[in-house]
């Protein structure tokens, strides 16, 4: 946590000025850089911290925008706007300046109400812009309406979901006082859970990872994660803290050529040439603390004053004819061949089992490869650093000492992966030691029970409110309400319940939580953070709950307006040969009406005569015809369709027949096939059939003076 970093810097500090006073230079320095990175640490923890407490003031702002606004329509219901609109500043002032008072993100951002104030006109641009949707949206509507007819209803889905809401609510203010009790015992909840419990995020080391590989040394290897560059300061900050002849970083310097993908040119001896894809850079220590010389076969590594020359691969010096001591042009400069290695050397991996070579940055990202043998050129550490490369891997041999400790105090200074084998071999153990997030959840212990039972209690409440309102509900489905909007109503009190219970628990918890700690009733080492990220875990552990304990009671709810077991429309009917008769529940007692009906579908099939995508079929030809079906009066309304989807080539002639039984029309259908597969003809026609049951479900829901003027219309021919 923040006080671990920032006491080891301060036990580093101090070590480092013992260090100076005794001219002990490398360990001050080595001292120094790792306090400056442990305080580095410190500072990002407190400034996350910072920010969270910041951006968490911002989000309770947004929270009490519909918490004041179903505040106000729980505890008034003023009608008037101009009450409803005090009402709702008041309670919001209220409860921002009782969080505002203790909250620190109120106090460590001096812009905050700033951003609160744009937020603000932010949210109340939404309904500016809803009324303007609503508005070009109707236009559209209207104009549509001029052109296809009464054929399209438009529902504002925003607009029934609101007075969803408001129903909702206003029967949770019929029931007061249950709906009291059920408040306050989330209140009660909500506040406990910020009060009482803490949630603490920190950083540890950790091996992340741990499997079986070749390690050529006894040691450590560091690089990051992303293969990015590490700072030159880091290495210098190792060689003063392992010494100088223990770390072996690796320089890798690309070409222009390399960049540019395969661009030619950069290496030649005796007329030949060959193209230069990478430098790699080593250190002289390298060839016998890892294992690089074991892999020569002419010449010799380098050595310290080694400085224009290069060591290549076997294939290499065949490519190019050369041999130790041959001289390479390489892109304008002249290298003296040191040494060749053997073309095994591209076998040759590092503890994290990749080739020991510079990363291929142009291969793609999810395949990492990487240069080796005769794509490399080897070349001394200064050389390639003093020719614009960087170090990107550095290898620790250290001697004597506890590999994993070393490991994992360099994995809390620095953020890389530090991979650690104790031993050198094939298939030995290798663990990769990294810096993680890590969470302390505190205080949740003594939450369990009562969690539980709000859960119990808010199921039990949301399943007598059903039980009591089942009449309700009843009117509600004749009515015409679907089950989704039932299922909004009971919604609407389940999240108005979570959410009034939720904040003005955390709107009491957080000075009570003050004045616990004024009083020093708190916990010794118990630090709440009702401040940060973690609060709105705390809010949606509340909703959550509320909203799981609700689920079935909702579901309930939903089901019981439409209680049969088919809850979708089905074709009762199979078709017989290339015919197929569909019966409809829809039963007219006029003859006027059948007319209209007859008039009104017409005009719906009229509409669609061209096969264009997204039309459900294209119309070829449409008439009525009056005569007689099985020996009764009747009117059918003939057309030739052609059914989308249009490739399949379904056409069929469509009658919609009205015959009269007993006073009363009888409405059905016969559809008989003239092309297409049957079993496409069968898929196609359940669309083709439930666009022409919903025309005569909007047919219902026209006003009498609508019906009549699709009568006169048929009469007049």
């Amino acid at each position: 946590g923040i006080e671990g970093y920032h006491e080891d810097a301060g036990a580093k500090l101090e070590r480092a000025r013992q260090a100076l006073q005794d001219r002990r230079f490398d360990e001050w320095y080595s001292s120094v850089i790792s306090a400056w990175n442990l305080e580095k640490k410190t500072y990002e923890v407190v400034k996350s911290s910072l920010l969270s407490a910041m951006e968490t003031s911002v989000v309770l702002f947004l929270i009490l925008i519909p918490f004041t606004l179903l505040a106000e329509r729980l505890l008034f219901g003023f009608r008037a706007m101009v009450k409803r609109g005090i009402a709702v500043g008041l309670i919001f002032a209220l409860f921002l300046v009782t969080v505002g008072l203790f909250h620190p993100g109120f106090t460590i951002a001096s812009n905050v109400y700033a951003v609160m104030l744009g937020m603000l006109i932010i949210c109340l641009s939404i309904p500016i812009l809803a009324i303007l949707g609503g508005e070009f949206k109707r236009i559209l509507a209207e104009q549509r309406k001029k052109l296809v007819g009464e054929h399209v209803v438009t529902v504002s889905y925003v607009g029934a979901s609101l007075a969803m809401v408001n129903l909702g609510v206003s029967y949770m203010r019929k029931r007061g006082f249950r709906t009291a009790l059920a408040a306050i015992t989330l209140i009660i909840l909500s506040s406990s859970m910020v009060m009482f419990t803490s949630i603490a995020g920190f950083k540890v080391v950790k091996p992340t990872r741990r499997f079986t590989g070749n390690a050529n040394y006894r040691g450590l290897f560091i690089r990051h994660y992303a293969w990015n560059r590490l700072d030159p300061e880091f290495i210098a900050y190792l060689e003063h803290k392992f010494g100088r002849q223990n770390i072996l970083p690796r320089a890798w310097l690309y070409p222009y050529s390399t960049l540019l993908m395969g661009a030619e040119g950069g290496l030649s001896v005796n007329s030949t040439e060959e193209k230069v894809w990478v430098y790699y850079g080593l250190t002289p220590a390298e060839g016998n603390l890892t294992g690089w010389t074991n892999y020569l076969i002419k010449g010799s590594w380098f050595s310290d004053e080694d400085y224009d020359v290069c060591i290549i691969d076997s294939k290499l010096s065949g490519y190019l004819g050369a041999d130790v001591g041959d001289t390479l042009a390489v892109e304008g400069l002249n290298l003296r061949v040191k040494g060749i290695l053997n073309e095994t050397v591209a076998m040759f991996v590092d503890l994290d089992q990749h080739p020991s070579g510079p990363l291929d940055f142009t291969s793609p990202a999810e395949v990492r490869a990487f240069f080796v043998g005769p794509r490399v050129l080897y070349v001394p550490y200064r050389w390639a650093l003093d020719h614009g490369g960087s170090p990107y891997t550095v290898a620790i041999v250290p001697t004597g000492d506890d590999l994993v400790s070393i490991a994992i105090r360099s994995a809390r200074e620095v953020g890389l992966n530090i991979y650690v084998a104790t031993s050198p071999g094939e298939s030995v153990d290798i663990e990769m030691y990294s810096t993680t997030k890590g969470f302390e959840i505190s205080g949740y212990q003594m939450l369990v029970i009562p969690l539980g039972i709000v859960i119990f209690t808010v199921l039990n409440l949301m399943l007598g409110i059903i039980y009591e309102r089942r009449r309700e509900i009843t009117i509600f489905s004749s009515l015409g309400l679907s089950p989704r909007d039932v299922f909004l109503t009971f919604l609407s009190e389940a999240m108005t319940l979570a959410l009034i219970g939720s904040v003005i628990g955390y709107a009491i918890g957080v000075p009570g939580l003050s004045i616990l700690r004024g009083l020093k009733l708190m916990p010794e080492g118990f630090y709440p953070n009702y401040a940060s990220w973690f609060v709105l875990l705390y809010l949606g552990a509340i909703i959550l709950t509320v909203m799981a304990s609700s689920v079935y009671p909702l579901f309930k709810a939903a089901k019981a307006v439409t209680p049969s077991l088919e809850r979708k429309w089905k074709i009762g009917t199979r078709p017989i040969g290339d015919k197929w008769s569909i019966p409809t529940p829809f039963i007219l007692t006029t003859e006027s009406e059948v007319e209209g009906l007859i008039e009104y579908m017409r005009e719906y099939l009229g509409i669609y005569t061209e096969e264009v995508p997204g039309f459900p079929f294209a119309t070829k030809e449409l008439r009525v015809e009056e005569g007689e079906v099985n020996g009764r009066p009747a009117k059918v309304l003939v057309a030739r369709n052609h059914i989308a989807p249009f490739p399949l080539g379904v056409n069929q002639l469509t009658e919609l027949r009205f015959v009269l039984q007993k006073e009363v029309w009888d409405v059905s259908i016969l559809i008989t096939r003239e092309q297409g597969k049957r079993k496409d003809w069968e898929l196609a026609n359940k669309h083709f059939l439930d666009v022409i049951r919903k025309q005569m479900l909007l047919w219902r829901s026209l006003t009498p003076s609508q019906r009549e003027k699709y009568a006169k219309r048929y009469k007049s021919g």
